[in-house]
């Protein structure tokens, strides 16, 4: 993950072992304030799902505000893009 001015990269790898919708992976990633309020969010695009294999991903989060985003929250997700499990980084 790196952090921008008004925005902030998100990259990895995602990992399934399974081929069924519930079991495909995804990536969320949030921009939020210091104040820790939602700036907006973005998600890996459908062609970097991973059904039974590995993927690799990268995306951007806009933080439109002076300084950027202060924090970023980054959930694994399912195949149809609802949170699994989720990490926060920054401050």
């Amino acid at each position: 993950m790196t952090f921008y001015n008004r925005s902030v990269l998100v990259e990895g790898v995602q990992k399934s072992v399974a081929s069924t919708v519930e079991g495909c992976r995804n990536t969320l990633g949030y921009t939020l304030d210091s104040h820790g309020d939602l700036l907006t969010m973005n998600a890996s695009h459908p062609m970097d799902e991973a059904c039974s294999t590995s993927k690799s991903f990268d995306f951007v989060v806009p933080a439109d505000v002076e300084g950027g985003a202060a924090f970023v929250r980054v959930c694994l997700a399912d195949g149809y893009y609802t949170a699994i499990s989720c990490n926060g980084y920054g401050g």
